[in-house]
């Protein structure tokens, strides 16, 4: 175990509110069927009691451990799901469930929960203020809740299939942007990056090249939902887990992001690479960053 660094953050972070009306994170949520809306109603409640949980521990942390090298884990992510796994069998005793730190049960109702108590476990170790709680909820294997929650910064992202997607209760959208280089990219690298730098460098340098700039939040799931509303415009990462993905792909396809693999082809849950854009960019994000060929949408000056 290593000591983490110290810092006062935790301190000027707001409150959250576990009890927040449904109704008003998700304006339709009474229209829902009602199998959906029980399960909706506990993964904004839950996502927001292990936001503070994680606020709990946030600067305070007496020791990290390692899953490998740079793959962190802490008492804050454990608590976090532990909590998590043992409210939905409370609620949903049938339901399964997968979580990033080992929780698991199988489903006897076709209903499946896949949780990452903590996306971010470097940033939240580091006090970078970019980590969230993802419940992602599915049934029969379609992905059909997403819940992300941004504790620091009190953002509860929700989208239900069919239903579009929300924060803080007001529909999100995808951008505008129609170029690359009118594009904001965001990127994150897999823990497996010593061994891949001079495959990942490549694609790095074609996008500074090509777009107008490019981020880092080290959360798959923020970039997902910066890309649902708007704030980022293509987001490709490779090695990512379906804890990582499930809750977050689904609020940015609700906002009406295209996703797919590198290849172009279908995004798969349990697959480790996707390409997230609006849409409109999306065959340059294929072509340009990631195979490094020519663009088919014509840029435009002054971007």
């Amino acid at each position: 175990m290593t000591k983490p660094p110290t810092s006062d953050l935790s301190s000027s972070v707001r409150p959250v509110d576990s009890s927040a009306d449904p109704q008003h994170l998700f304006p339709t949520f009474e229209t829902l069927d009602e199998p959906i809306r029980s399960r909706l109603a506990l993964a904004m409640s839950a996502a927001r009691e292990a936001g503070a949980i994680l606020l709990g521990h946030l600067g305070r942390l007496e020791a990290v451990e390692h899953k490998s090298a740079i793959d962190l884990v802490t008492k804050a992510d454990r608590e976090s799901e532990a909590m998590l796994q043992a409210r939905v069998a409370a609620s949903f005793p049938q339901d399964g469930f997968l979580g990033e730190e080992g929780g698991s049960a199988t489903s006897d109702s076709g209903w499946d929960w896949i949780v990452d108590p903590l996306d971010g476990t470097t940033n939240f170790v580091h006090t970078f203020p970019f980590f969230m709680v993802s419940i992602g909820v599915r049934q029969e294997a379609t992905r059909t809740i997403g819940v992300c929650y941004a504790p620091v910064h009190d953002q509860l992202f929700v989208a239900v299939l069919g239903a579009g997607a929300f924060r803080n209760g007001r529909a999100i959208r995808v951008s505008r942007a129609a170029a690359l280089n009118e594009a904001l990219v965001c990127t994150g690298f897999p823990y497996s990056r010593r061994e891949l730098v001079d495959d990942l460098l490549p694609k790095v340098a074609r996008v500074l090249r090509t777009t107008r700039g490019l981020r880092r939040t080290g959360s798959a799931c923020y970039d997902l939902c910066l890309v649902a509303s708007g704030a980022i415009d293509i987001y490709f990462e490779q090695g990512l887990k379906p804890w990582d993905l499930c809750a977050g792909t689904l609020i940015a396809e609700e906002a009406g992001a295209h996703i797919t693999g590198y290849d172009g082809g279908a995004f798969e849950l349990f697959g480790s690479d996707l390409v997230v854009t609006n849409g409109v960019v999306h065959d340059d994000a294929l072509n340009v960053i990631l195979a490094g060929t020519t663009a088919t949408t014509p840029a435009k000056t002054g971007a």
